[in-house]
Formats: structure tokens, sequence, C-alpha cells
């Protein structure tokens, strides 16, 4: 093979390799579905302002709560439009089946994120049942201090 040969198979590889090096970072990139840093800040000021008035923390607080007050804007929440998400500020960390977070689809279908980390799927009959047997214990979180205090 003479030299001429390999050196345009060098330049037509690294060519074709420049192309789908372009290909690829030209590919659009997935949006996150929600700035989490914005809702985790937005459940710490809403916290921390009903601490300051001296009201004790809910057991819950809805997404829908965090729009309604200010502290997230409606555009920040579109990608959830229909699911009604719920954080339980009533879990604590010695058992591991509370729930942290349930999220109702719009087709009626619960996401649950518990205590231990895992997320469940449950179908509205199944989390019925849950809600009927298992419940939030009445210990948890301390409800005189916001989210995210010492």
């Amino acid at each position: 093979m003479n030299a001429r040969v390999r050196i345009f198979g060098i330049f037509g590889g690294l060519a074709l390799l420049g192309m789908i090096l372009i290909l690829f970072e030209a590919r659009p990139r997935p949006t996150p579905l929600i700035n989490g840093e914005r809702l985790a800040n937005a459940m710490a000021r809403y916290t921390k302002d009903l601490h300051s008035r001296g009201e004790a923390l809910p057991r819950t607080i809805t997404l829908d709560t965090l729009v309604g007050q200010g502290y997230l804007s409606a555009e920040d929440t579109k990608p959830l439009q229909g699911v009604e998400l719920i954080f339980h500020t009533d879990a604590a960390d010695t058992n591991p089946n509370m729930l942290l977070v349930e999220a109702r689809m719009p087709d009626g279908q619960m996401q649950a994120v518990l205590a231990d980390g895992s997320v469940q799927q449950f179908s509205p009959s199944a989390w019925a049942a849950i809600q009927r047997n298992v419940g939030q214990p009445q210990h948890g979180a301390d409800p005189s201090q916001p989210i995210g205090s010492p």
C-alpha cells in the first residue's frame, strides 16, 4: 500500500470523526423537568418565613402553595402542569418507609419518594390502601424549625 493511500485514509477517517462529533454536539440537549435548586430554595424560603412569623411548619407543603404564595413562578413549574406534588415535612430518617414526596400524575397514578431514597409507583387503588393502612407516624421533623435548619 503506498503512502498516499494511507494518508488519504487517515485524513478521511479524521474527517468522518469530525463530522460525527459535530453532529453529536449539535443534537438538542434535554432540558431538566424542573430546576431542583430553585425548588429547594423556594421550600427553604417558605419554611423560614413561616418560622419568622412564629407559625408551625405544616405536615405537608404543596407545589401549588409555593406558586400561589410567590416562592416559585408558574413558569418554573410549567413542566409539571397537571401533576399534584406534595412535600412531606414530617418525615423522619428513622423510618425508611415514610413519605418525602408524593406526586399524583394526570392519569391518576401515584409516584412516591420514600425516606430511604427509593421511588415507588402505585395505582390509585394501591395508593388508597397504603394511605389507609400505613399513614405517616405523628412524630417526625420539628415543626417549630424551618427546613434546612440545624
